[in-house]
Protein backbone atom coordinates (compact mmCIF):
# COMPACT_ATOMS: atom_id res chain seq x y z
CA UNK A 1 0.00 0.00 0.00
CA UNK A 2 3.00 2.58 0.72
CA UNK A 3 4.53 1.44 -2.55
CA UNK A 4 1.19 2.45 -4.32
CA UNK A 5 0.94 5.57 -2.22
CA UNK A 6 4.47 6.58 -2.87
CA UNK A 7 3.45 5.93 -6.85
CA UNK A 8 0.65 8.30 -7.19
CA UNK A 9 2.67 11.23 -5.47
CA UNK A 10 5.07 10.66 -7.84
CA UNK A 11 3.08 10.93 -10.86
CA UNK A 12 1.02 13.76 -9.82
CA UNK A 13 4.32 15.16 -9.75
CA UNK A 14 5.51 14.15 -12.60
CA UNK A 15 2.11 14.88 -14.20
CA UNK A 16 2.23 18.59 -12.89
CA UNK A 17 5.45 19.16 -14.32
CA UNK A 18 5.16 17.72 -17.62
CA UNK A 19 1.52 20.23 -17.85
CA UNK A 20 3.27 23.18 -16.82
CA UNK A 21 6.43 22.43 -19.27
CA UNK A 22 3.54 21.68 -22.15
CA UNK A 23 1.98 25.09 -21.00
CA UNK A 24 5.08 27.04 -21.23
CA UNK A 25 5.73 25.31 -24.88
CA UNK A 26 2.15 26.22 -25.97
CA UNK A 27 2.91 29.79 -24.80
CA UNK A 28 6.28 30.18 -26.43
CA UNK A 29 5.20 28.09 -29.70
CA UNK A 30 3.57 31.23 -31.16
CA UNK A 31 6.37 33.33 -31.03
CA UNK A 32 9.17 30.60 -31.53
CA UNK A 33 7.09 28.30 -33.86
CA UNK A 34 7.95 28.05 -37.96
CA UNK A 35 6.48 25.57 -40.39
CA UNK A 36 8.58 23.11 -41.83
CA UNK A 37 8.66 25.16 -45.21
CA UNK A 38 9.60 28.35 -44.12
CA UNK A 39 13.23 26.63 -42.49
CA UNK A 40 13.35 25.10 -45.53
CA UNK A 41 13.23 28.21 -48.27
CA UNK A 42 15.59 29.70 -45.25
CA UNK A 43 17.96 26.92 -45.08
CA UNK A 44 18.19 27.35 -49.00
CA UNK A 45 18.58 31.23 -49.05
CA UNK A 46 20.88 31.03 -46.47
CA UNK A 47 23.45 29.01 -47.55
CA UNK A 48 26.45 30.24 -49.44
CA UNK A 49 27.70 27.50 -51.95
CA UNK A 50 24.36 27.69 -53.54
CA UNK A 51 24.56 31.46 -54.11
CA UNK A 52 28.04 30.98 -55.62
CA UNK A 53 26.69 28.48 -57.85
CA UNK A 54 24.22 30.74 -59.01
CA UNK A 55 26.54 33.14 -59.56
CA UNK A 56 28.09 30.32 -62.01
CA UNK A 57 25.45 30.72 -64.07
CA UNK A 58 25.74 34.70 -64.68
CA UNK A 59 29.22 34.39 -65.51
CA UNK A 60 28.27 31.29 -68.08
CA UNK A 61 26.01 33.34 -69.28
CA UNK A 62 28.33 36.28 -69.88
CA UNK A 63 31.34 33.92 -71.27
CA UNK A 64 28.44 32.87 -74.00
CA UNK A 65 27.51 36.23 -74.67
CA UNK A 66 31.35 36.86 -75.23
CA UNK A 67 31.92 33.82 -77.52
CA UNK A 68 28.55 34.83 -79.90
CA UNK A 69 30.07 38.09 -79.86
CA UNK A 70 33.44 37.25 -80.92
CA UNK A 71 32.83 34.67 -83.61
CA UNK A 72 29.87 36.57 -85.07
CA UNK A 73 29.40 38.27 -88.18
CA UNK A 74 31.52 41.45 -87.92
CA UNK A 75 31.83 44.84 -89.96
CA UNK A 76 34.81 46.85 -89.80
CA UNK A 77 35.19 50.14 -91.43
CA UNK A 78 38.59 52.25 -90.75
CA UNK A 79 39.59 55.68 -92.27
CA UNK A 80 42.66 54.02 -92.70
CA UNK A 81 46.02 56.68 -92.42
CA UNK A 82 45.12 59.92 -93.21
CA UNK A 83 47.12 62.98 -94.05
CA UNK A 84 46.89 66.57 -95.17
CA UNK A 85 50.07 68.48 -96.57
CA UNK A 86 50.52 72.21 -97.70
CA UNK A 87 52.85 73.83 -99.72
CA UNK A 88 53.01 77.53 -101.05
CA UNK A 89 51.65 75.91 -104.48
CA UNK A 90 49.66 72.74 -103.73
CA UNK A 91 47.67 70.76 -101.21
CA UNK A 92 48.27 67.00 -101.14
CA UNK A 93 45.66 65.12 -98.91
CA UNK A 94 46.03 61.22 -99.28
CA UNK A 95 43.23 58.47 -97.23
CA UNK A 96 43.23 54.82 -97.13
CA UNK A 97 39.23 53.67 -96.07
CA UNK A 98 38.60 50.29 -95.49
CA UNK A 99 35.64 48.17 -94.69
CA UNK A 100 36.08 44.01 -94.38
CA UNK A 101 33.24 41.74 -93.22
CA UNK A 102 34.15 38.99 -91.73
CA UNK A 103 32.03 35.65 -91.19
CA UNK A 104 33.06 32.80 -89.36
CA UNK A 105 30.42 30.27 -89.47
CA UNK A 106 31.27 30.57 -93.19
CA UNK A 107 34.12 28.80 -93.54
CA UNK A 108 35.84 32.30 -92.05
CA UNK A 109 35.24 34.16 -94.95
CA UNK A 110 36.65 37.30 -95.09
CA UNK A 111 35.87 40.11 -97.63
CA UNK A 112 37.92 43.33 -97.40
CA UNK A 113 37.35 46.85 -99.66
CA UNK A 114 40.07 49.02 -99.49
CA UNK A 115 40.41 52.55 -101.56
CA UNK A 116 43.91 54.19 -101.14
CA UNK A 117 43.32 57.80 -102.43
CA UNK A 118 45.84 60.55 -103.39
CA UNK A 119 44.52 64.38 -104.00
CA UNK A 120 46.65 67.09 -105.35
CA UNK A 121 45.12 70.10 -105.92
CA UNK A 122 47.30 73.15 -106.90
CA UNK A 123 47.32 74.39 -110.55
CA UNK A 124 45.79 71.44 -111.73
CA UNK A 125 44.31 68.76 -110.10
CA UNK A 126 46.00 64.86 -110.04
CA UNK A 127 43.85 62.26 -108.66
CA UNK A 128 46.02 58.72 -108.00
CA UNK A 129 43.85 55.55 -106.85
CA UNK A 130 45.90 53.02 -106.04
CA UNK A 131 45.30 49.23 -106.30
CA UNK A 132 41.97 49.91 -105.09
CA UNK A 133 39.63 46.48 -104.91
CA UNK A 134 37.91 43.87 -103.24
CA UNK A 135 39.38 40.82 -101.58
CA UNK A 136 38.26 37.40 -100.88
CA UNK A 137 39.26 34.93 -99.00
CA UNK A 138 37.45 31.67 -97.25
CA UNK A 139 38.61 27.97 -96.24
CA UNK A 140 37.62 25.25 -98.11
CA UNK A 141 39.06 22.63 -95.67
CA UNK A 142 40.29 24.03 -92.73
CA UNK A 143 42.00 22.43 -89.98
CA UNK A 144 39.30 23.12 -87.14
CA UNK A 145 36.12 22.95 -89.35
CA UNK A 146 33.15 24.61 -87.91
CA UNK A 147 35.42 25.53 -85.11
CA UNK A 148 33.50 28.53 -83.97
CA UNK A 149 29.99 26.28 -83.95
CA UNK A 150 31.66 23.72 -81.83
CA UNK A 151 33.37 26.45 -79.46
CA UNK A 152 29.81 28.01 -78.99
CA UNK A 153 28.40 24.67 -78.49
CA UNK A 154 30.63 24.42 -75.84
CA UNK A 155 30.35 27.62 -73.93
CA UNK A 156 26.50 26.80 -74.55
CA UNK A 157 27.15 23.59 -72.84
CA UNK A 158 28.79 25.17 -69.99
CA UNK A 159 25.58 27.29 -69.30
CA UNK A 160 23.27 24.62 -68.98
CA UNK A 161 25.99 22.71 -66.71
CA UNK A 162 26.27 25.67 -64.69
CA UNK A 163 21.94 25.79 -64.52
CA UNK A 164 21.93 21.80 -63.75
CA UNK A 165 24.53 21.82 -60.76
CA UNK A 166 21.94 25.22 -59.29
CA UNK A 167 19.43 22.83 -59.08
CA UNK A 168 21.39 19.41 -58.05
CA UNK A 169 22.79 22.01 -55.16
CA UNK A 170 18.88 22.41 -53.97
CA UNK A 171 18.26 19.02 -53.83
CA UNK A 172 20.89 18.16 -52.24
CA UNK A 173 21.06 20.98 -49.95
CA UNK A 174 16.65 20.00 -49.37
CA UNK A 175 18.43 16.14 -48.86
CA UNK A 176 20.46 18.23 -46.17
CA UNK A 177 18.09 19.84 -44.57
CA UNK A 178 15.44 16.35 -43.65
CA UNK A 179 18.92 15.50 -42.48
CA UNK A 180 19.28 17.62 -39.96
CA UNK A 181 15.50 17.53 -38.88
CA UNK A 182 16.29 13.91 -38.54
CA UNK A 183 18.80 14.39 -36.34
CA UNK A 184 16.43 16.78 -33.74
CA UNK A 185 13.39 14.26 -33.68
CA UNK A 186 16.44 11.63 -33.16
CA UNK A 187 17.49 13.80 -30.27
CA UNK A 188 14.14 14.48 -29.23
CA UNK A 189 13.12 10.50 -28.72
CA UNK A 190 16.40 10.02 -26.98
CA UNK A 191 15.91 12.32 -24.74
CA UNK A 192 12.42 11.03 -24.00
CA UNK A 193 13.56 7.35 -23.91
CA UNK A 194 16.23 8.51 -21.42
CA UNK A 195 13.11 10.54 -18.96
CA UNK A 196 11.70 7.05 -19.08
CA UNK A 197 14.41 5.85 -17.02
CA UNK A 198 14.74 8.82 -15.17
CA UNK A 199 11.10 8.04 -14.02
CA UNK A 200 11.58 4.65 -13.13
CA UNK A 201 14.62 4.99 -11.16
CA UNK A 202 12.71 7.92 -9.09
CA UNK A 203 10.52 5.29 -8.59
CA UNK A 204 12.59 2.95 -7.51
CA UNK A 205 14.45 5.17 -5.25
CA UNK A 206 11.39 6.14 -3.24
CA UNK A 207 10.12 2.59 -3.07
CA UNK A 208 14.10 2.09 -1.24
CA UNK A 209 13.33 4.92 0.91
CA UNK A 210 9.98 3.84 1.72
CA UNK A 211 11.49 0.29 2.92
CA UNK A 212 14.08 1.80 5.31
CA UNK A 213 17.16 1.16 3.95
CA UNK A 214 19.81 3.20 5.44
CA UNK A 215 21.57 5.78 3.44
CA UNK A 216 24.91 4.07 3.91
CA UNK A 217 23.72 0.58 2.65
CA UNK A 218 24.80 -0.07 -1.01
CA UNK A 219 21.33 -0.34 -1.89
CA UNK A 220 20.11 3.23 -0.96
CA UNK A 221 23.59 4.53 -2.44
CA UNK A 222 23.41 2.40 -5.76
CA UNK A 223 19.56 3.58 -6.16
CA UNK A 224 20.35 7.28 -5.34
CA UNK A 225 23.79 7.35 -8.25
CA UNK A 226 21.07 5.27 -10.54
CA UNK A 227 18.38 8.44 -9.98
CA UNK A 228 21.92 10.81 -10.29
CA UNK A 229 23.05 9.43 -13.09
CA UNK A 230 19.96 9.54 -14.82
CA UNK A 231 19.15 13.02 -14.17
CA UNK A 232 22.42 13.62 -15.64
CA UNK A 233 22.09 11.65 -18.82
CA UNK A 234 18.61 13.73 -19.38
CA UNK A 235 20.45 17.32 -18.85
CA UNK A 236 22.80 16.04 -21.59
CA UNK A 237 19.93 15.32 -24.05
CA UNK A 238 18.42 18.52 -23.20
CA UNK A 239 21.72 20.06 -23.68
CA UNK A 240 22.70 18.47 -26.70
CA UNK A 241 19.23 18.88 -27.97
CA UNK A 242 19.27 22.57 -27.60
CA UNK A 243 22.53 22.66 -29.18
CA UNK A 244 21.10 21.05 -32.37
CA UNK A 245 18.18 23.58 -32.44
CA UNK A 246 20.29 26.77 -32.24
CA UNK A 247 22.68 25.43 -35.29
CA UNK A 248 19.67 24.36 -37.26
CA UNK A 249 18.19 27.69 -36.49
CA UNK A 250 21.29 29.51 -37.65
CA UNK A 251 21.26 27.50 -40.71
CA UNK A 252 17.73 28.45 -41.61
CA UNK A 253 18.56 31.99 -41.07
CA UNK A 254 17.54 32.64 -38.00
CA UNK A 255 18.97 33.64 -34.56
CA UNK A 256 20.04 30.76 -31.56
CA UNK A 257 17.41 30.77 -29.64
CA UNK A 258 14.54 31.27 -32.29
CA UNK A 259 14.10 27.48 -32.55
CA UNK A 260 12.51 26.05 -28.86
CA UNK A 261 11.22 22.95 -29.80
CA UNK A 262 11.23 20.51 -32.90
CA UNK A 263 9.80 21.95 -36.11
CA UNK A 264 6.52 19.68 -36.73
CA UNK A 265 6.23 17.76 -39.80
CA UNK A 266 3.06 18.89 -42.04
CA UNK A 267 0.58 16.89 -43.16
CA UNK A 268 1.11 16.50 -46.24
CA UNK A 269 4.72 14.53 -45.79
CA UNK A 270 2.48 11.70 -44.48
CA UNK A 271 1.27 10.97 -47.79
CA UNK A 272 4.10 11.29 -49.50
CA UNK A 273 5.04 8.25 -52.48
CA UNK A 274 7.80 6.29 -52.90
CA UNK A 275 9.29 6.96 -56.12
CA UNK A 276 10.82 4.34 -58.46
CA UNK A 277 14.44 4.37 -60.02
CA UNK A 278 12.96 3.85 -63.33
CA UNK A 279 10.71 6.13 -63.47
CA UNK A 280 14.00 8.05 -65.01
CA UNK A 281 15.02 7.83 -68.09
CA UNK A 282 18.57 6.09 -68.34
CA UNK A 283 20.27 8.87 -70.88
CA UNK A 284 19.11 11.52 -68.29
CA UNK A 285 21.27 9.84 -65.23
CA UNK A 286 23.55 12.77 -64.74
CA UNK A 287 26.65 10.86 -64.88
CA UNK A 288 25.87 8.94 -67.71
CA UNK A 289 24.69 12.02 -69.99
CA UNK A 290 28.03 14.08 -69.06
CA UNK A 291 30.13 11.33 -70.07
CA UNK A 292 28.18 10.50 -73.70
CA UNK A 293 28.29 14.44 -74.45
CA UNK A 294 31.79 14.76 -73.41
CA UNK A 295 32.52 11.50 -75.66
CA UNK A 296 30.15 12.89 -78.76
CA UNK A 297 31.60 16.58 -78.48
CA UNK A 298 35.34 15.42 -78.43
CA UNK A 299 34.42 12.80 -81.53
CA UNK A 300 32.97 15.94 -83.49
CA UNK A 301 36.06 17.94 -82.08
CA UNK A 302 38.38 15.36 -83.04
CA UNK A 303 37.21 14.91 -86.82
CA UNK A 304 37.12 18.86 -87.27
CA UNK A 305 40.69 18.49 -86.32
CA UNK A 306 41.98 17.87 -90.35
CA UNK A 307 45.53 17.17 -91.56
CA UNK A 308 44.24 18.67 -94.50
CA UNK A 309 43.77 22.30 -94.93
CA UNK A 310 42.39 24.03 -97.89
CA UNK A 311 41.99 27.49 -98.74
CA UNK A 312 41.43 29.94 -101.61
CA UNK A 313 41.42 33.47 -102.20
CA UNK A 314 40.72 36.15 -104.73
CA UNK A 315 40.73 39.85 -105.17
CA UNK A 316 40.04 42.70 -107.96
CA UNK A 317 42.11 45.93 -107.91
CA UNK A 318 42.10 48.95 -109.75
CA UNK A 319 44.33 51.66 -109.86
CA UNK A 320 44.06 55.33 -111.78
CA UNK A 321 45.29 58.37 -111.87
CA UNK A 322 43.75 61.67 -113.80
CA UNK A 323 45.52 64.93 -114.60
CA UNK A 324 43.00 67.81 -115.03
CA UNK A 325 45.62 69.97 -116.97
CA UNK A 326 45.42 67.92 -119.90
CA UNK A 327 42.93 65.48 -119.15
CA UNK A 328 45.45 62.73 -119.51
CA UNK A 329 44.34 59.71 -117.29
CA UNK A 330 45.24 56.02 -116.58
CA UNK A 331 43.61 52.95 -115.63
CA UNK A 332 44.53 49.52 -114.95
CA UNK A 333 42.47 46.49 -113.78
CA UNK A 334 44.14 43.52 -111.70
CA UNK A 335 42.15 40.38 -110.90
CA UNK A 336 44.21 37.58 -108.64
CA UNK A 337 43.47 34.39 -107.43
CA UNK A 338 45.35 32.03 -105.16
CA UNK A 339 45.61 28.75 -103.68
CA UNK A 340 46.61 27.28 -100.11
CA UNK A 341 47.05 23.65 -99.16
CA UNK A 342 48.63 21.88 -96.34
CA UNK A 343 49.14 18.06 -95.13
CA UNK A 344 50.88 17.13 -92.31
CA UNK A 345 54.24 19.86 -92.16
CA UNK A 346 53.60 20.03 -95.68
CA UNK A 347 52.60 22.94 -97.16
CA UNK A 348 52.42 24.65 -100.77
CA UNK A 349 50.82 27.76 -102.51
CA UNK A 350 50.24 28.84 -106.08
CA UNK A 351 48.78 32.50 -107.17
CA UNK A 352 47.97 33.55 -110.14
CA UNK A 353 47.34 37.58 -111.03
CA UNK A 354 46.88 39.24 -114.44
CA UNK A 355 45.37 42.52 -115.54
CA UNK A 356 42.42 42.82 -117.34
CA UNK A 357 44.15 44.74 -120.06
CA UNK A 358 46.76 42.17 -120.94
CA UNK A 359 45.85 38.85 -119.97
CA UNK A 360 48.87 37.51 -121.80
CA UNK A 361 51.41 38.34 -118.98
CA UNK A 362 50.03 36.55 -116.25
CA UNK A 363 52.20 36.67 -112.64
CA UNK A 364 52.34 33.09 -111.52
CA UNK A 365 54.08 32.44 -107.95
CA UNK A 366 53.94 29.00 -105.81
CA UNK A 367 56.01 28.10 -102.79
CA UNK A 368 56.61 25.01 -101.10
CA UNK A 369 57.84 23.90 -97.59
CA UNK A 370 58.06 20.59 -95.36
CA UNK A 371 58.62 20.37 -91.92
CA UNK A 372 59.70 17.55 -90.91
CA UNK A 373 58.55 17.19 -87.08
CA UNK A 374 54.97 18.83 -87.83
CA UNK A 375 55.14 15.68 -89.71
CA UNK A 376 55.59 13.29 -87.16
CA UNK A 377 53.51 15.58 -84.42
CA UNK A 378 50.61 14.76 -86.38
CA UNK A 379 51.18 11.08 -86.50
CA UNK A 380 51.57 11.31 -82.66
CA UNK A 381 48.42 13.27 -82.49
CA UNK A 382 46.64 10.61 -84.19
CA UNK A 383 47.39 7.93 -81.80
CA UNK A 384 46.93 10.41 -78.80
CA UNK A 385 43.41 10.56 -80.25
CA UNK A 386 42.86 7.31 -80.65
CA UNK A 387 43.44 7.13 -76.61
CA UNK A 388 41.43 9.47 -75.43
CA UNK A 389 38.62 7.86 -77.10
CA UNK A 390 39.10 4.64 -75.80
CA UNK A 391 39.69 6.29 -72.20
CA UNK A 392 35.93 8.21 -73.12
CA UNK A 393 34.50 4.71 -73.77
CA UNK A 394 35.59 3.09 -70.12
CA UNK A 395 33.96 6.35 -68.77
CA UNK A 396 30.41 5.73 -70.47
CA UNK A 397 30.88 1.91 -69.57
CA UNK A 398 32.06 3.06 -65.46
CA UNK A 399 29.08 5.57 -66.10
CA UNK A 400 26.70 2.47 -66.97
CA UNK A 401 27.91 0.56 -64.06
CA UNK A 402 26.87 3.33 -61.30
CA UNK A 403 23.73 3.29 -63.01
CA UNK A 404 23.30 -0.37 -61.98
CA UNK A 405 24.71 -0.28 -58.35
CA UNK A 406 22.37 3.08 -58.10
CA UNK A 407 19.16 1.13 -59.45
CA UNK A 408 19.84 -1.99 -57.32
CA UNK A 409 20.30 0.60 -53.89
CA UNK A 410 17.02 1.88 -55.21
CA UNK A 411 15.55 -0.67 -55.65
CA UNK A 412 16.14 -2.11 -51.94
CA UNK A 413 16.09 0.83 -50.14
CA UNK A 414 12.36 1.27 -51.67
CA UNK A 415 11.54 -1.67 -50.41
CA UNK A 416 12.70 -1.51 -47.15
CA UNK A 417 11.01 1.82 -46.73
CA UNK A 418 8.16 0.47 -47.59
CA UNK A 419 8.09 -2.32 -45.34
CA UNK A 420 8.96 -0.01 -42.37
CA UNK A 421 6.06 2.23 -43.17
CA UNK A 422 3.82 -0.54 -43.06
CA UNK A 423 5.13 -1.46 -40.20
CA UNK A 424 5.20 1.68 -38.19
CA UNK A 425 1.62 2.64 -39.28
CA UNK A 426 0.44 -1.05 -38.14
CA UNK A 427 2.43 -0.39 -35.03
CA UNK A 428 1.11 3.11 -34.18
CA UNK A 429 -2.62 2.19 -34.80
CA UNK A 430 -2.15 -0.21 -31.95
CA UNK A 431 -0.80 2.09 -29.46
CA UNK A 432 -2.92 4.53 -30.49
CA UNK A 433 -5.74 2.43 -29.75
CA UNK A 434 -3.67 1.05 -26.13
CA UNK A 435 -2.87 5.24 -25.30
CA UNK A 436 -6.56 6.12 -26.22
CA UNK A 437 -8.15 2.91 -23.98
CA UNK A 438 -6.01 3.87 -21.16
CA UNK A 439 -7.26 7.44 -20.68
CA UNK A 440 -11.05 5.84 -20.39
CA UNK A 441 -9.54 2.98 -18.17
CA UNK A 442 -7.16 5.91 -15.82
CA UNK A 443 -10.23 7.82 -15.55
CA UNK A 444 -12.03 4.80 -14.49
CA UNK A 445 -9.67 4.20 -11.70
CA UNK A 446 -9.05 0.69 -13.49
CA UNK A 447 -5.28 1.40 -14.17
CA UNK A 448 -2.55 3.13 -12.37
CA UNK A 449 -0.98 6.40 -13.13
CA UNK A 450 2.34 4.32 -14.39
CA UNK A 451 0.59 2.37 -16.89
CA UNK A 452 -1.12 5.53 -17.92
CA UNK A 453 1.95 7.16 -18.85
CA UNK A 454 3.57 4.56 -19.99
CA UNK A 455 0.91 3.75 -22.79
CA UNK A 456 1.24 7.82 -23.39
CA UNK A 457 5.01 7.16 -23.56
CA UNK A 458 4.93 4.22 -26.06
CA UNK A 459 2.98 6.13 -28.53
CA UNK A 460 4.49 9.04 -28.57
CA UNK A 461 7.77 7.21 -28.98
CA UNK A 462 6.49 5.13 -31.70
CA UNK A 463 5.24 8.38 -33.35
CA UNK A 464 8.69 10.15 -33.78
CA UNK A 465 9.70 6.55 -35.75
CA UNK A 466 6.82 7.36 -38.15
CA UNK A 467 8.17 10.34 -38.69
CA UNK A 468 11.51 9.65 -39.01
CA UNK A 469 10.79 6.90 -41.12
CA UNK A 470 8.67 9.43 -43.08
CA UNK A 471 11.88 12.01 -43.40
CA UNK A 472 13.37 8.83 -44.38
CA UNK A 473 11.28 8.39 -47.35
CA UNK A 474 11.67 12.66 -48.06
CA UNK A 475 15.29 11.97 -47.96
CA UNK A 476 14.96 8.50 -50.35
CA UNK A 477 12.84 10.65 -53.05
CA UNK A 478 15.29 13.52 -52.57
CA UNK A 479 18.62 11.32 -53.32
CA UNK A 480 17.13 9.51 -56.69
CA UNK A 481 15.78 12.79 -57.97
CA UNK A 482 19.52 14.56 -57.73
CA UNK A 483 20.77 11.59 -60.06
CA UNK A 484 18.84 12.74 -62.93
CA UNK A 485 18.71 15.74 -64.74
CA UNK A 486 14.99 17.82 -65.18
CA UNK A 487 11.57 15.50 -64.32
CA UNK A 488 10.83 11.88 -64.81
Amino acid sequence: MTRLIQKVILFSIFLFLSLSVWAQTVSMKSENSYSIDDLLQGYLDNNIDLKDLQLDVEQAQADLDEILITYGINVNVSTGSSSLTLSDDSTEMTSSPSVTLTIPDANNTTITATTPLTVTVGDDTQTYLDDAGVSVSTEIISSTANGSELLKEEYERYLKEAKQAVETKKISLQSDFWEEVSDLYTADKTMKEDSDDLYDNQIDFETIIAKGYSKTSSTYRTAELEVKESEFTVQKDQRDLTELLDSFAVACGYKPGDLTEVPAIDQKYNSIELISFEDYEKENFIDLENVIWDHEYNERLRAADSNFTLSVDAGYGYSAYIDSSDDDSEAENELSAGVTAGYKGLTTSVGLSSTIEDFTSPSLTFSFSYDFASSKLEDVYDIEDEIDDKREQLDIEDAIESWEDYKQTAISDKATLEWTRAQNAEQLELYKEMYEDSIVWYEKGIISKTDFLQAKNSYETNSDDSILTIIDCIIYNLDIEKLFIGDK
